[in-house]
């Protein structure tokens, strides 16, 4: 009876043989840490974005077709297949293929949006007159000689209230083949009129206005360089009006 006792004991404190006891290690914080990191947002979007995940590879690995970067090729890809393909090509250095997807997703951006500017913006700006203007008119067209010398410009786009200030404070006007030359002809303005426009002026363009300002000028011998902004066929030089003409 004791050697059974003894024995039962014992089978119930000995372990099995052949098994080991095994215990886990905690995980370290970097190692926590680094698996977050891979599971994060961020990096799914370069390795696990399911529309990416069949994306061919810069560098060759066996069996594996290597597909030659052209336009054409990246042009087939979406805008998120060509970010991912020019952040892979920088890390590997391969700068052709960087700049045919800068060039592609420039190509891809939307066009900026042109806003109408308003008629007559440019014809007014408070406390100021137009001392010079310029207009590009190639070969006198439209252009007056007269007996006693003076010179009728042509007509041109401009406003009223522009005309008759530029008349009050003595202002010119210049005639250009080009807006990068300077002007052929250029006088002091002493009148203007308002006449019909020519059906067709520089670099054969129609007209869109029926009629304008057509400036009566004593011509001066000092040409002068071109001036004002923007494009079309005048260009403003805007004055403050002198404060005696103001009060």
């Amino acid at each position: 009876m004791g050697s059974n006792e003894a024995r039962t004991t014992h089978g119930l404190n000995a372990k099995p043989p052949g098994i080991v006891k095994i215990c886990r290690t905690p995980r370290s914080p970097t190692r926590i840490q680094a698996r977050q990191r891979r599971s994060s947002p961020a990096c799914a979007r370069l390795s696990g974005h399911d529309s990416l995940k069949n994306m061919p590879q810069l560098h060759e690995r066996p069996g594996q077709i290597m597909i030659k970067w052209t336009t054409e090729e990246i042009a087939k890809r979406s805008t998120e297949e060509v970010k991912l393909l020019r952040h892979n090509a920088a890390k590997l250095g391969k700068q052709e293929i960087v700049d045919l997807c800068d060039a592609e997703l420039s190509r891809r951006k939307p066009a900026p949006i042109k806003r109408a500017r308003l008629a007559g913006a440019d014809e007014d700006r408070a406390g100021h007159y137009v001392s010079e203007f310029h207009f590009v008119c190639p070969n006198e067209l439209g252009v007056t000689r007269n007996q006693d010398g003076s010179i009728w410009t042509g007509t041109w786009v401009v406003a009223t209230a522009n005309a008759e200030a530029a008349l009050k404070y003595g202002s010119h006007v210049a005639l250009h083949a080009t807006k990068a030359e300077q002007s052929y002809l250029q006088g002091s303005i002493k009148g203007w009129r308002k006449s019909p426009r020519e059906s067709r002026y520089a670099e054969d363009q129609l007209v869109k206005t029926e009629f304008g300002i057509d400036f009566l000028l004593e011509p001066t011998h000092s040409p002068m360089m071109w001036k004002g902004e923007g494009a079309g066929e005048k260009g403003y030089a805007w004055t403050p009006i002198p404060l005696a003409s103001q009060k």
